[in-house]
């Protein structure tokens, strides 16, 4: 998550789009926890219990990110990119513009 974000909000809806997806067990009920403060933003971790695991966990994961990735854009939850500063510094003393 963005550094200015809601975080309660974030893991509210994280929470929320677990619980309504249909192979994700309400007990225990899925929870999510910040994880740590990262060099781009606030890294979550969702933990689910799920119905049928030899059905697949890749199609139950994908379905939670996809109501995560709704429920975001629908409340304004910002995932950041991350971005690089780049700056060259000559050894010869002489200056170079940018290409």
């Amino acid at each position: 998550m963005s550094f200015d974000c809601d975080l309660r909000l974030a893991q509210r809806l994280a929470v929320e789009a677990a619980s309504v997806s249909p192979r994700v067990l309400t007990e225990p009920a899925p929870v999510c926890w910040i994880k740590e403060f990262g060099d781009n933003g606030v890294e979550f971790d969702l933990r689910i219990w799920i119905d049928s695991p030899e059905a697949g966990v890749g199609n139950v994961t994908s379905d939670v990110f996809f109501r995560i990735w709704d429920l975001f854009k629908e409340h304004g939850v910002t995932i950041p990119v991350p971005q690089r500063d780049l700056r060259f510094h000559s050894t010869s003393g002489e200056q170079t513009p940018p290409t």
